[in-house]
């Protein structure tokens, strides 16, 4: 480690006391000497303390504080004030001030210029090519100073104009090309290209746009992919300028690429829904609500399917191989389910991919824990509930993000109160028939930090424990889904003209030909989409049955589909798909994708809606299209 940073030993050793230090506010975490090895104790703790570092907790030396200053600039199309500044980086004013002369001296590496101007602040301007240029020179060098904008505040990043919707889909292009041109960034190339799409958006929305002389404009295909995809996604134009520049970018990234194999998307994701509903049932957690974990892992699915591509790098990895130890019940249920689906889905699967797999379901777990600690019942007691409490309540909720804290006077605690509060935190002393409170200093120590972090977190496990009752931990979920699901929902794809009633079908050929041409003339298919449909059942047996009473016909991704959809029928007498006990077939709905994939949503509420009994007897008892219709309107309501 004193090689890497280039320091002395005595450096490293000082720097781990100060990192101690501060794990121990939240903690029992902490970085011990072993035989002259570096090791970290609790990790899964560390690892939550570290996502808490963020602009207010971080102390910069002069070079990083000019650097972020210098990005804080770059974000600004218009003038920005020195005290805008230092509060954003929460330094003086002062020191601002005396930093400028440094920052021109930077800027001017880069052929730019600062103006000040009295009463309106400070402006970067210059040529566009060394904004870009300077902007990737800060994220190849200095892209943890970034990281922590993106672990402070929402309010902290609002100078940028970032949003999370924004952040989202440039982050889900990443992700489609991956897929589409069966390769795997690095996770540092992944932040880098994220970071530039995000000021690429920034710089043309604000009306700065490219304008390179004498350029080639032949570019990679994975440039002209993001391209279109960023123009689609943001509605704005990519000149040729752009495309070279981004081009430059792409072509110094590390990614792995592998061979190709024909293979169909919505397999993968009904593998990923069977994988997820399996864990789900033997961990009692209803994972399967988590619109975020699959959509991450049915990309991750479909990678392994795609390639003969073994994560060699994960199994060399010492924290992956501690977190598979600290995990293993989750390892070991995902294994099993893993080996008795992989013969009829995945030709090769390996014990490194088990390990990523894992992951991703812990991360599922630490984000719905999350939620569950933000959501905690979180009531103060004071001597009034006024004055020290509204500030030690303001200092939680910086620290914590609590979202349902209330500050009360000692007076004011009564039996009701005690019984709906989760954790009890007060300044003064309560009865002795109180005992399950933390007392705290009204300006909070660290031992008073450390023991609500503590407290927190030990009732969001016992509450995650508890969640196997599916009715209760829906509750958490649904709230969780709603604070990230974007796209178009089922809703959208499945209105009342595309819903039929008492459709007449012999047998299971017919009832997919009789739903397919409903696409047909609504130009949605080709007519060989349906031969596809019905060929992929014949050489491969009813996969598509999803569920007892329910068939999704559907073929792979192709030219015969001319736009995503969704058309549903409720046959009049049911038929045999040769599904064995999921026969007979009631429900047949056709779907059709493009390239866009904009049905991932759509098929997840899908799936889960006709698992919901009470949908099923809804949907049943529907008389007419637009009764259906407006069930699917009111999916909240069961998902």
């Amino acid at each position: 480690m004193a090689e890497k940073f280039n320091v002395t030993k005595r450096t490293i050793r000082n720097d781990i006391k100060i990192i101690n230090n501060f794990l121990k506010f939240f903690s029992k975490s902490k970085i011990v000497f072993d035989d002259n090895i570096l090791k970290i104790t609790n990790l899964r703790l560390c690892n939550n303390i570290i996502k808490r570092i963020n602009l207010k907790n971080y102390n910069f030396n002069a070079e990083e504080r000019i650097i972020m200053e210098i990005y804080i600039l770059l974000y600004s199309n218009d003038y920005i004030t020195t005290t805008k500044i230092s509060n954003l980086l929460t330094v003086s004013q002062s020191t601002v001030f005396t930093d400028i002369e440094s920052i021109m001296k930077y800027l001017n590496t880069f052929d730019l210029k600062l103006q000040s101007s009295p009463g309106k602040g400070l402006l970067l301007y210059g040529k566009e090519i060394n904004f870009r240029k300077l902007f990737i020179n800060i994220i190849k060098k200095y892209f943890y100073l970034i990281e922590l904008l993106e672990n402070t505040d929402i309010s902290y990043c609002c100078f940028c104009n970032k949003n999370n919707k924004d952040l989202e889909k440039t982050f889900k292009i990443i992700s489609e090309i991956e897929v589409k041109f069966n390769i795997i960034f690095s996770e540092i190339s992944i932040k880098e290209i994220k970071a530039y799409i995000t000021f690429l958006i920034f710089r043309l929305k604000s009306k700065y746009f490219l304008n390179i002389e004498n350029i080639n404009i032949h570019f990679s295909n994975i440039t002209d992919e993001i391209s279109n995809s960023i123009e689609k996604n943001f509605d704005i134009r990519m000149n040729s300028s752009e495309k070279y520049f981004l081009d430059k970018l792409i072509e110094k990234s590390e990614y792995k690429s592998f061979s190709y194999e024909s293979t169909n998307i919505i397999d993968s994701q009904f593998l990923t829904k069977y994988i997820i509903e399996k864990v789900s049932y033997y961990i009692d957690i209803p994972l399967y609500l988590d619109y975020k974990l699959y959509e991450s892992l049915s990309f991750h699915i479909e990678r392994i399917k795609n390639s003969h591509y073994n994560s060699e790098f994960i199994s060399k990895d010492e924290k992956i191989l501690n977190f598979k130890i600290n995990n293993k019940r989750l390892y070991d249920v995902i294994s099993m389910i893993i080996e008795n689906s992989c013969q009829k889905f995945i030709t090769s699967i390996n014990n490194d991919e088990i390990y990523y797999i894992v992951i991703y379901f812990y991360m599922s777990i630490q984000r719905v824990l999350n939620f569950i600690i933000r959501d905690l019942k979180i009531t103060i007691v004071c001597n009034s509930g006024i004055g020290t409490g509204q500030l030690l309540l303001q200092n939680l909720v910086f620290l914590f993000s609590f979202k349902n804290i209330e500050s009360i006077s000692s007076r004011q605690l009564s039996e009701n109160r005690l019984k709906n509060s989760d954790v009890l935190i007060s300044t003064v002393n309560l009865s002795e028939n109180i005992k399950d409170y933390i007392k705290v200093s009204p300006i909070l120590t660290d031992e008073d930090k450390k023991n609500i972090f503590e407290k927190t977190l030990n009732k969001a496990y016992k509450r995650l424990n508890k969640l196997n009752v599916v009715n209760k931990s829906s509750l958490f979920i649904q709230k969780l889904q709603k604070e990230e699901k974007n796209g178009k929902g089922i809703d959208y794809f499945l209105k009342e003209e595309n819903i039929l009633i008492d459709v007449v079908a012999k047998n299971w050929k017919e009832s997919i030909e009789i739903v397919g041409n409903d696409l047909v003339n609504k130009k949605k298919i080709k007519k060989e989409y349906i031969n596809d449909m019905i060929e992929n059942i014949v050489n491969y047996g009813p996969y598509v049955v999803i569920q007892k009473g329910f068939a999704l016909p559907h073929a792979s991704i192709s030219n015969n589909v001319l736009e995503t959809s969704f058309v549903l029928a409720r046959l009049k007498n049911p038929v045999k798909y040769n599904a064995f006990e999921l026969d007979p077939i009631k429900y047949v709905c056709v779907l059709a994708v493009t390239e866009d994939k904009n049905h991932l949503k759509a098929l997840f509420e899908f799936i889960n809606l006709i698992r919901n009994k009470n949908f099923l007897k809804k949907l049943n008892l529907a008389k007419t299209s637009k009764d259906i219709s407006e069930l699917f309107k009111n999916k909240g309501e069961y998902i």
